[in-house]
């Protein structure tokens, strides 16, 4: 066992001056590590002026220092422009669903129904925040996911954080948002 009373007995050291470092993560000491040192003692500076420069694959924009550390070859709005131009990548995609247009039976007086419906209130459990809190109007969120089935049954009042979660785990959502729309169309009838 390497820990007695919470303390490690195994010592680290730094690589270059012999120094003991705090774990075995670190390899130097933090006046040996060149990325903490500063001024003239950092030997990837001379007179002010960084020596190892990156720059956007695209822009051309210059990099900042995590970025040049991890290798990363883009500025951050250039990854995510990359990221987003093939929409098969996002996590979210099946089979283009997002780019179909809603039905005309999915206007504002429908959405004004359930919203009414619902009390105007977020019909998550773990949420129930109202429009006034949310200072907006409630999402309608298709239950099973169908733009076509625009149904009473199948159409929920969700707070626009609360419809951004229900499109991740969707067996879940799916599964919880039926059984509170099958308890409050009993309630109705």
């Amino acid at each position: 066992m390497n820990f007695i009373h919470g303390k490690c007995l195994i010592k680290y050291y730094c690589k270059d001056c012999g120094k003991q470092v705090s774990g075995w993560r670190y390899k130097r000491c933090i006046k040996c590590n060149q990325l903490f040192q500063v001024g003239k003692n950092n030997g990837r500076y001379i007179n002010g002026k960084c020596l190892i420069e990156s720059f956007c694959i695209d822009c051309n924009k210059k990099l900042n220092f995590l970025a040049v550390y991890y290798g990363i070859k883009r500025c951050h709005s250039c990854s995510r422009k990359e990221y987003l131009k093939d929409p098969t990548k996002h996590p979210n995609y099946i089979d283009g669903r997002s780019l179909t247009p809603y039905p005309t039976e999915f206007n504002s007086k429908l959405k004004d129904f359930i919203r009414d419906r619902d009390n105007h209130i977020c019909q998550n459990p773990d949420c129930n925040c109202t429009e006034k809190q949310n200072r907006k109007a409630l999402d309608v969120h298709h239950i099973d996911y169908n733009k076509e089935n625009c149904l009473p049954e199948n159409l929920i009042s969700l707070c626009s954080i609360c419809n951004v979660k229900a499109n991740y785990n969707r067996d879940y959502y799916y599964a919880l948002f039926s059984y509170i729309i099958n308890q409050l169309v009993g309630l109705l009838q």
